[in-house]
């Protein structure tokens, strides 16, 4: 689909950037109803669907942008918090590899108590700092998972007295007692309504 933008971008003159022959950092590609995105600079890039084209601003900082570069400091960053199991850090890495290698989806499944969320705040955390990523949407399909979520968010120390949610900000939903399950203690202060926490 992006074969003519791809020719045009081929074409380009006098521009200051050369991809493999490309001229030009990103691609669009469009039938009017469609609208397709590549970043052209890394070779493992995929294309995908965009909502719509990216303001000149996120054009801007998406060129400022080295994944490449923080996926390599996320692999050389060692995944040895104290908590981890052997089978969580392999989850980390499996997820991490995937990410690396430009995989957009991905699934990891983990049995009932094997510590998920631990795991996943984990990553996150890893993601965060690398800066791989610079949000991580965390969905669950239950208001009590998501209290569970947040509550594991603020309990997680990655690095020695130094909580996630001091690090990097965490927004959540409105939580009331009857979202958790009745054996949950609710603490408000624990989960203020919304949950906010600015570092």
């Amino acid at each position: 689909m992006l074969t003519q933008a791809e020719r045009y971008a081929r074409g380009v003159a006098d521009s200051p950037f050369d991809f493999r022959g490309l001229r030009v950092p990103f691609l669009y590609s469009t039938n009017g109803e469609v609208l397709y995105f590549h970043d052209a600079r890394d070779p493992l890039n995929q294309s995908r669907r965009v909502k719509q084209f990216h303001t000149p601003a996120a054009l801007v900082e998406l060129l400022g942008r080295d994944f490449g570069a923080a996926c390599a400091l996320l692999a050389a960053t060692p995944n040895d918090h104290p908590r981890l199991r052997d089978y969580q850090k392999e989850a980390n890495a499996a997820v991490e590899e995937a990410i690396s290698q430009r995989k957009r989806t991905m699934l990891v499944a983990m049995a009932t108590g094997t510590g998920k969320t631990f795991t996943l705040v984990n990553d996150t955390y890893r993601l965060l700092k690398s800066g791989v990523a610079r949000r991580v949407l965390f969905l669950v399909d239950r208001r009590a998972l998501a209290a569970q979520a947040v509550r594991a968010f603020a309990a997680f120390e990655p690095e020695p007295n130094q909580k996630f949610d001091a690090l990097y900000e965490v927004y959540s939903q409105r939580f009331h007692r009857d979202d958790l399950g009745e054996d949950e203690e609710f603490d408000p202060r624990v989960l203020p309504e919304p949950y906010l926490t600015n570092p």
